[in-house]
């Protein structure tokens, strides 16, 4: 793969602009080469049934933040060495293939209309491909490394080790995502900010920056106290960057492409950090709880239910909560890492979390 390590980026999102179409290619080429590893017991009808909507997915692939967060943070770590860089591309790839099995997988269980500007996957396939499709990107987020690796530069005790980190990321990932859907199959309103910040933590979090900053160290030969450090790092950030996706369906540009399926949140009865504050703050707490029963999709109610949390100071409380958080964040990251330009582009990312889609 030709990333241009050598270039100076300006700002984390022309890091992703640049480098997210070259590790995309990486990305089809890794799932050829996992196919390949099947080649011979392979049928013909397994192409059309699984691999090609992977395919699909993986040329519509997103801004790829996740996997080239973990490689920032391993040149970083590295002091911008990139010789090696190879040995570690398929713990990026895996990574990123945790992140198409969860989104997938969300958009059943959310019923979901669209996916980076396209039907989701279980709309164009139907649910039981799109279930298995996903569990093909669980299945291959640590096999696939496991096969990758043993070619590599790492040990066994090495790669134990990071094989335990993806897995300790998919169990913190499936408990957030049990709390969010059990809450709203339940019908609980009686979230706490403290019961957001762990489900945000859990279910988001870990799996967007935390592990990819853990693991970009630890492959850089990091000190336990960096790791460490990058994990608090990660968990801070990670919230705050979720509180903005939920900030951003609540009040960007509908059309804007940081949104997906806009005011959906509303429509799902999602327990942001928006919707826990309004409910606590407004004197219409009563009125909102009857739009998020109602699962409306009315345009007219929708936008109540938005006013009722500008009113009452909910959405400007999340917007400090999550700038706040970023700049805790900041402040860790500075004290842990050496100054390089790839220490530059990860506090970039501190201001890009809270400020994309304005």
């Amino acid at each position: 793969m030709s990333l241009n390590f050598d270039k100076k980026f300006d700002s984390f999102e022309q890091y992703l602009k640049e480098t997210a179409p070259v590790l995309q290619k990486y990305l089809l080429q890794n799932l050829d080469n996992v196919i390949s590893t099947f080649e011979a017991d392979k049928h013909k009808d397994v192409d059309k049934y699984l691999y090609d909507p992977l395919r699909a997915w993986t040329k519509n692939i997103g801004k790829l933040a996740r996997p080239l967060t973990f490689l920032a943070t391993y040149l970083a770590a590295n002091c911008g060495d990139a010789s090696q860089i190879e040995d570690v591309l398929p713990i990026a790839c895996a990574i990123e293939n945790f992140q198409t099995a969860a989104l997938i997988h969300d958009d059943i269980a959310d019923g979901g209309q669209l996916r980076r500007g396209k039907p989701c996957m279980y709309i164009e396939e139907g649910e039981g491909i799109a279930v298995n499709a996903g569990d093909f990107g669980l299945a291959s987020t640590v096999g696939g490394v496991v096969e990758a690796l043993r070619q590599s530069k790492f040990s066994k005790t090495e790669i134990l080790y990071i094989v335990r980190q993806l897995i300790f990321m998919e169990y913190m990932t499936i408990e957030g995502q049990a709390m969010d859907l059990g809450w709203a199959r339940d019908g609980r309103f009686d979230i706490s900010e403290d019961d957001y910040i762990c489900m945000a933590t859990k279910k988001s979090a870990y799996y967007s920056v935390a592990m990819p900053c853990v693991l970009g160290a630890y492959c850089a030969d990091a000190p336990e106290e960096l790791c460490l450090a990058l994990k608090s790092f990660g968990e801070k950030l990670g919230v705050a960057f979720q509180i903005q996706d939920d900030l951003l369906n609540l009040i960007a540009d509908e059309n804007s492409e940081n949104v997906k399926d806009f005011r959906n949140d509303i429509t799902e009865a999602k327990r942001t950090l928006v919707v826990v504050k309004a409910l606590e703050l407004s004197k219409d707490s009563e009125k909102l709880t009857q739009i998020l029963k109602k699962n409306t999709s009315d345009e007219a109610e929708l936008e109540e239910a938005v006013q009722i949390m500008i009113v009452c100071g909910a959405i400007d409380y999340a917007k400090d909560k999550a700038k706040n958080l970023s700049n805790e964040a900041k402040n860790i990251l500075e004290d842990a890492l050496p100054s390089s330009q790839w220490k530059d582009i990860l506090l970039d990312m501190c201001h890009w979390a809270v400020e994309r889609g304005k």
